[in-house]
């Protein structure tokens, strides 16, 4: 089996408990496919119409190809970064302590490796349930509670590996913080815009030399046209070029997705270390001691964890942000120290239309004005004299 820990060490499929297996014993469909902070690949095999998907696992040795660049992408570079990111959300899942705590399913997928599956592309998020074969188990075996991240059997070039990863995981990660690692949603529109926005990222990203190089080249139509439109924020217009309503930003993953998109950028708010009790969840036997979480998580990841974080406290606590600005007013309380500097990155990007109709002038003449306008706006939900979202 592939399988990957998150020291990045390879280990045989006997080297976590599945030894009895290799003798033809029939695997417990209830037991984890793996150790929490790893990932296991696996190939599809053909299956009748409307019956759960078969995969075979990829053994370690020899492995070449596709699955090969999958694994290469998912130990080193901004692939495994997002994936890092996971295994840290499975954590902060299962070791959040709050009145309504952790369900049984979601406990179990939190201390579950993260399965990948090549040849059942899925680009519209992550499934559950499968049916893994192979002799080498006993037979086929029923995993109607595995929820694993579909991949293409061939990429456009190499160079499209690890953003198409990034938002495959980002989905992942979205679709279970909104369901509070249950799965019991299959579309959720911060969730899409999460995914968006990570994928942004990916194709800007440079990592260490080892690592592959993302390229803006040879992108479909719908990616170059969230790649731009996220980047020079063109979401927020209409076609008429006029400023949206309210309403229609807040609904629009894209839309959320500049936002997201903007606040990963913000290199203050990536370095702001929060108070121990948000990083407990995170900690455990290996943790170092007199060394913030904050530091071993690295500024991208913090702040991603922080963003995560109140997400996942906010569904827990029969709060669940339906759109990006319930989000922002839940980071700002968490986080009272970055509050401002979201809420001014916000009202820049929607141009103010959630705080006053209409929101200000958009024209490039009118610059100096609407400069000054969106930071009175700004100032004023900072105060807390306005709302940032007006009622309707």
């Amino acid at each position: 089996m592939t399988l990957n820990l998150f020291r990045s060490v390879f280990l045989p499929v006997v080297a976590f408990g599945f030894a009895t297996q290799l003798g033809g014993c029939k695997e417990d469909p209830k037991a984890p496919l793996g150790p929490a902070s790893s990932f296991v690949l696996f190939t599809t095999a053909p299956q009748p119409p409307g019956q759960s998907p078969k995969v075979v696992v990829l053994r370690d040795k020899g492995i070449q190809g596709v699955p090969a660049q999958v694994n290469a992408a998912l130990i080193d570079g901004f692939a495994a970064e997002m994936l890092r990111t996971a295994f840290t959300t499975q954590q902060y899942v299962a070791n959040l302590k709050t009145p309504v705590g952790s369900s049984a399913s979601a406990m179990a997928w939190a201390n579950d490796a993260v399965p990948f599956v090549i040849g059942n592309d899925l680009p519209q998020g992550p499934r559950v349930g499968a049916t893994i074969s192979g002799q080498w188990i006993g037979g086929a075996v029923e995993r109607p509670k595995m929820v694993w991240i579909g991949l293409p059997d061939a990429f456009a070039n190499d160079k499209s590996v690890v953003p198409i990863l990034a938002a495959r995981i980002a989905k992942y990660i979205g679709l279970a913080v909104a369901s509070d690692g249950v799965f019991s949603v299959h579309d959720h529109m911060l969730a899409t815009a999460y995914e968006q926005a990570i994928e942004v990222v990916a194709r800007e990203w440079r990592g260490t030399p080892s690592a592959a190089v993302v390229s803006t080249t040879k992108l479909t139509e719908s990616a170059a046209a969230l790649f731009s439109g996220v980047r020079e924020n063109r979401f927020v217009l209409a076609p008429q070029k006029q400023l949206r309503p309210a309403a229609e930003l807040l609904s629009d993953p894209k839309v959320a997705a500049t936002i997201f998109y903007r606040w990963f950028q913000d290199k203050r708010m990536m370095k702001e270390v929060a108070n121990d009790a948000f990083y407990l969840p995170m900690k455990n036997e290996h943790s170092p001691t007199g060394i913030s979480l904050a530091a071993v998580l690295g500024p991208f990841r913090n702040l991603q964890m922080k963003v995560l974080g109140t997400w996942i406290a906010a569904v827990r606590a029969g709060a669940a942000p339906t759109n990006i600005a319930d989000l922002v007013i839940a980071y700002g309380k968490l986080f009272p120290k970055e509050q401002a500097s979201l809420i001014r990155l916000f009202v820049a990007t929607t141009y103010g239309a959630t705080v006053k109709a209409g929101g200000v002038s958009t024209l490039p003449q009118d610059a100096v004005n609407s400069l000054a306008e969106l930071s009175a706006l700004s100032d004023s939900v900072i105060a807390g004299k306005t709302p940032l979202v007006l009622s309707p």
